[in-house]
């Protein structure tokens, strides 16, 4: 499979990652308003920035992510898995499902706290900005209540950000998931990063993506930031929101042109944690 190839593959895996994605976030989001706008009316309002951190709560994000997260890494880590088998010509039936599920159970809750923290501040952000926006309408207090509700209980107001979240997450789990997929097969790789070559991709993307492979515990340098792979936790978000990036891989050859198996210990190939 060319580079091309791979890359179109994961498009399509990663538009069905999105799709899965967006209902579980967009309901997320809207429940965690839903105490906002329980509690708010006409002659409170006012007081809404003070509660807003009381109000909001955190339970449906964390939960959509913890949803989303196994289903995404074990699918991009078996697509991840079988490319690189087949580079050997080497067909294996072996598979790492409930290790894999599990791997991404324990990444996501290592890392979750500030992704969850980091949604809920941009929701009262958004919240604040609202609240602002009506203050200069020259509205009644119970028209202003009224504006700020139905603007919170518009399905408008999470849509766009829903799909953002969906996609940023869905390349962090897939790639996360293709990385533990690389590192199970039977194959010593290296790895390239691969970008979606059109105007809406980042220039510091587009550079990575012509890069040489890179050995897989080095970490791509994106705009001057080190890298794991596309989307990984920790990254700025300049370089990880929106983000269409994969991480392809490369099987390494002897001086014989045959694939480099990797060192075993008992019936296992070494996985890396």
């Amino acid at each position: 499979m060319s580079r091309v190839k791979y890359h179109r593959t994961y498009l399509k895996l990663h538009g069905q990652y999105e799709k899965y994605a967006y209902p579980i976030i967009k309901k997320a989001l809207d429940e965690q308003i839903k105490p906002v706008i329980g509690w708010l009316n006409e002659d409170n309002f006012d007081a809404l920035p003070a509660y807003l951190d009381y109000l909001l709560i955190t339970v449906p994000i964390r939960d959509a992510l913890a949803e989303i997260y196994p289903v995404i890494g074990k699918s991009a880590a078996t697509f991840s898995y079988n490319y690189i088998q087949s580079q050997a010509e080497k067909k294996d039936l072996s598979f790492f499902s409930e290790e894999w599920v599990q791997m991404m159970i324990e990444y996501f809750n290592l890392y979750s706290g500030n992704k969850i923290a980091g949604i809920t501040q941009t929701t009262v952000e958004r919240i604040r900005q609202v609240l602002a926006d009506s203050a200069e309408m020259n509205l009644s207090r119970r028209e202003q209540a009224k504006y700020i509700e139905d603007t919170l209980r518009s399905p408008e107001f999470n849509r766009a950000r829903a799909l953002v979240i969906a996609r940023t997450e869905s390349t962090t789990a897939a790639n996360y998931g293709i990385n533990k997929g690389a590192e199970a097969t039977d194959y010593e790789v290296e790895k390239i990063w691969i970008d979606t070559k059109d105007k809406r991709t980042r220039r510091a993307h587009l550079q990575a993506g012509q890069t040489e492979p890179i050995p897989m515990n080095q970490p791509f340098i994106v705009g001057g930031e080190e890298m794991l792979y596309p989307g990984v936790i920790g990254a700025s978000a300049a370089n990880v929101v929106n983000c269409r990036c994969v991480m392809g891989t490369v099987v390494l050859e002897d001086e014989y042109g045959l694939p480099i198996l990797k060192q075993r210990v008992g019936n296992m190939a070494m996985i890396s944690r």
